[in-house]
């Protein structure tokens, strides 16, 4: 650890061991400059915050509980404590005191695992279906080493176990039901060898294989339905391999540094406290959950006071905490039911019941949270009136002059701007001529954090066409939702079986969403979100009708073209994506530079963690605002990883018609610099982004677990 401080450009402060010399020898090593005469004084000294405790096992009970009673945070070494009733009682004391109390466990922190745990958490190899892990090391028959003495806690489970079992609990859906075990004893009785089976609710299997005395490789293997993930070396792993269970195709992925190991772990700590990145730690206590919310309060706080102290009030975005992305990692859904136990409460609606049916049934095998729904409780406003949205945000109580709606569309009698009217409302949008051309589509391996599906480079050909100034507003979008909502319970089959004109569908109309899409950030001009790509087509095809003309969502050819502005290089701006970006080493000491970028990118640095109104950014050299940043953007296109390298070098008018998942483009308001370049690509995550949907059946229209994605109408000249 000492080292791992050093590679931080930090140290320790103090340093403690039950012998004085070996102290002594280590401070001597690290340039600790404080050593205690006696190892009890660390556990009462005023200027220690935090104590990593690294003694034996068998010792962390007493040690940790004077720590937590003397108002030091914990993290611990590796088996944090010897039993259930131990972990109790010190979870407790954290809890009375405010304090975090932590299991230093290597898997929680090393970057591969959270790049895995994503990969895992967007559906891109399918449901984990079995997880098979490996543990085997060769120790010397010395049963007065550790590994074999009962007396300090030794045997394989507490040793080596704890690893094998963090990193299958870590891609299980759900906690075990069903645990089967058994034990091979060395000749002083600790579990010299060890097989355990585990099964949940969700029917995921994993086992596990131990050995402190016969040589095993730290192997663990991920099946998931559509692939199957192999770890060497797992604990402290940088590598995966990846193997489709189709075609037998491999693919590697390499993060982070095996050396650096308690560096991550130390910084994941720092972050815990000063930020609140209180996920970081990964402890989650099964049998009292409560204990979430104290630790993430005392998390906050203790950030709260840091950002007083350090930071301008001024540039510190305080709102932020009132967002669902920081509101789920300190409000559990015991913090919700700790008030409310009845989920059926007299007086609630049919569609309450369903929605609360939903939640009850699938809580624990899809993780739903109360807030996923509740983005705004009402505890704090007066004015709060809850129930679902059943109309336009502020129509009920509007005054609507009619007078001003538009009669006609514009007509379009050659290729040039034009502002489209839509009929029937008093909406009207821009329409940007774009020329067609040739350019370079993608990017090549020297761009700064290119992807393997941005090549390769090829020369794309597009007929001119027609593209909306900006994404779809809200004012747009709500214009469709009054037209069309009484018909939003019309299921699709009967809408296509009665329509009478297949390339117009003006019949189906949204159902009312649950809670409020704009998030309460604001409609007008913003960026519409939360729709389904089914919604996006179906806005496309009630606009058509409206105007007469064809709208339609953009290829994706169409849409990198459109935002390079014939520009050909990361942005359509001058500046270097690893100066913009908040990944790579340096950025640990020097901040990412956002002059030049935040006058065109809505993005992290600038969003403050919501969609922006167009007018705060720049256009491109074709007059199109916020192609990169704000919201990501459908394109009609499915998402082919391979699609560069289909059709040859030079094609024109590209379109993937095949494929699970849609195009989407440009990044969002969270996105870091390296996703807004113009030719970084994505897709959607369907069955993920209506996870916490409560209709039943599943909505075409709304998501409820994704808020920046949105789209823009493109329409073809002549």
């Amino acid at each position: 650890m000492a080292q791992a401080l050093q590679n931080m450009g930090k140290k320790l402060y103090a340093v403690g061991n039950r012998t004085h010399s070996k102290a002594i020898d280590f401070a001597k090593k690290y340039g600790i400059e404080k050593v205690y005469d006696d190892f009890q004084d660390i556990f009462t000294d005023p200027d220690v915050d935090i104590i990593y405790l690294t003694t034996p096992h068998n010792t962390h009970y007493p040690f940790m509980k004077k720590a937590l009673e003397n108002h030091k945070h914990l993290f611990v070494e590796k088996s944090i404590t010897l039993n259930s009733r131990e972990l109790n009682e010190c979870v407790k004391l954290a809890q009375e005191n405010n304090l975090i109390l932590a299991e230093a466990m290597t898997i929680w922190h090393m970057p591969i695992y959270k790049q895995l745990w994503e990969m895992i958490h967007n559906n891109e190899f399918g449901k984990v279906q079995m997880i098979t892990v490996n543990f085997g090391s060769f120790k010397d028959y010395d049963m007065t080493n550790r590994f074999f003495n009962k007396n300090l806690a030794g045997g394989a489970l507490l040793d080596i176990g704890v690893y094998a079992l963090s990193l299958t609990r870590s891609f299980m859906q759900s906690k075990p039901t069903k645990i089967l075990s058994q034990m091979l004893p060395a000749p002083t009785g600790v579990d010299e060898q060890a097989t355990i089976l585990l099964m949940n609710e969700d029917n995921q299997m994993a086992t596990i294989a131990l050995s402190l005395h016969s040589k095993q490789p730290k192997r663990a293997m991920i099946s998931c339905e559509k692939a199957y993930i192999e770890i060497m070396e797992f604990p402290r792993a940088n590598k995966a391999v990846i193997t489709d269970a189709v075609t037998g195709e491999k693919q590697e992925i390499i993060v982070g540094d095996t050396k650096k190991a308690l560096q991550y772990e130390m910084e994941d700590m720092e972050k815990a406290i000063l930020e609140e990145e209180t996920d970081l730690l990964q402890f989650t206590y099964t049998q009292n959950d409560t204990w979430n919310h104290y630790t993430a309060k005392a998390k906050l706080g203790l950030k709260d006071v840091w950002s007083f102290m350090t930071k301008d009030s001024a540039d510190f975005d305080w709102n932020t905490k009132s967002e669902l992305e920081h509101a789920v990692k300190y409000i559990p859904n015991e913090s919700c039911k700790e008030c409310h136990q009845n989920l059926f409460p007299e007086g609630i609606n049919q569609d309450g019941i369903t929605a609360h049916l939903y939640y009850d049934e699938n809580e624990k095998k899809l993780d739903l949270q109360c807030i996923s729904c509740h983005l705004d409780a009402g505890h704090y406003n007066p004015d709060y009136k809850h129930g679902k949205l059943t109309g336009i945000p502020g129509a009920a109580t509007a005054t609507v002059d009619t007078s001003l709606y538009f009669k006609t569309a514009t007509p379009v009698t050659s290729f040039t701007d034009y502002t489209e009217q839509i009929p029937g409302t008093a909406v009207a949008f821009k329409m940007v001529a774009i020329p067609g051309g040739t350019f370079k589509m993608g990017s090549t391996d020297k761009e700064p954090f290119h992807k393997a599906d941005e090549a390769p480079v090829r020369n794309v050909t597009v007929s001119p066409f027609f593209m909306a100034e900006v994404e779809v507003t809200w004012d747009q979008y709500w214009a469709f939702y009054g037209q069309t909502m009484s018909e939003g319970r019309t299921p699709p089959e009967t809408v296509y079986a009665n329509n009478s004109n297949p390339d117009v569908d003006a019949i189906s109309g949204p159902t009312p969403p649950f809670g409020f899409p704009d998030q309460g950030w604001g409609a007008g001009d913003r960026p519409a979100i939360t729709m389904t790509h089914y919604a996006a087509e179906t806005f496309c095809q009630w606009l058509s009708k409206q105007t007469g003309k064809k709208y339609r969502l953009p290829t994706e050819a169409e849409w990198e073209y459109a935002a390079r502005g014939g520009t050909e290089t990361p942005y359509f701006f001058t500046g270097n994506p690893k100066d913009f970006s908040d990944q790579g080493f340096w950025r640990k000491f020097f901040d990412a530079k956002t002059d030049s970028i935040s006058s065109f990118v809505i993005y992290a640095k600038n969003s403050k963690n919501r969609t922006q109104e167009p007018g705060e950014v720049k256009a491109n050299p074709f007059g199109l605002k916020n192609m990169l940043g704000n919201v990501m953007e459908y394109c009609a296109d499915k998402y082919d990883p391979k699609a560069y390298s289909k059709g040859g070098d030079n094609v024109t008018n590209p379109l993937i018609t095949e494929g699970e998942e849609w195009v989407v483009r440009g990044g969002n308001y969270t996105s870091d610099a390296a996703d807004v370049r113009s030719a970084a690509r994505d897709y959607t995550k369907h069955d993920a982004w209506l996870k916490t949907d409560p209709q039943q059946p599943k909505s075409i229209w709304w998501y409820s677990d994704i808020r920046g994605i949105g789209f823009r109408v493109v329409q073809r000249s002549g």
